[in-house]
């Protein structure tokens, strides 16, 4: 379907429910996105399975806790844990990194804390992975985190 003005242009898809939804009562929606070069759509069984946000003050930063499961990541001992290796845009600094295993959760956790730069008002693109040398064990975390 074209449109008559570009603003539409990334409405790839309609939903016309059979139930309608009440007026004025909340409607909860789900979703996945995928990126992928794979045909098959098949996804690691080693991804990320949270992430949690929220300002660290030792470097007034904002700190990114994230946890990693699946087989490669259960694989690895405690005694031996994996590289964190993350990554902002120009208009943030990873100011400190930290990774462990969370027994709790039976996961391994890493925390990124991004200082945005000085009077920054645009969002910052994070990414993190773990890795044992050169070898990511599982999907890359992908976050975009915005000043407003």
């Amino acid at each position: 379907m074209t449109t008559d003005y570009e603003g539409l242009d990334n409405i790839v898809a309609f939903w016309d429910p059979k139930t309608k939804p009440q007026p004025l009562k909340p409607v909860h929606f789900g979703y996945t996105l995928y990126w992928t070069h794979e045909t098959d759509f098949k996804v690691s069984e080693n991804k990320v399975v949270s992430t949690r946000v929220g300002p660290e003050n030792q470097f007034k930063a904002e700190q990114f806790v994230i946890d990693f499961d699946g087989p490669h990541f259960d694989a690895i001992p405690e005694s031996q844990p994996p590289a964190v290796v993350a990554s902002c845009s120009a208009n943030g600094d990873i100011v400190d990194t930290q990774v462990f295993r969370n027994t709790f959760m039976g996961t391994w956790r890493a925390i990124v804390k991004m200082k945005p730069k000085p009077g920054n008002q645009d969002p910052v693109d994070l990414r993190c992975t773990l890795q044992t040398g050169t070898n990511a064990l599982g999907e890359t975390w992908v976050y975009q985190w915005s000043p407003q």
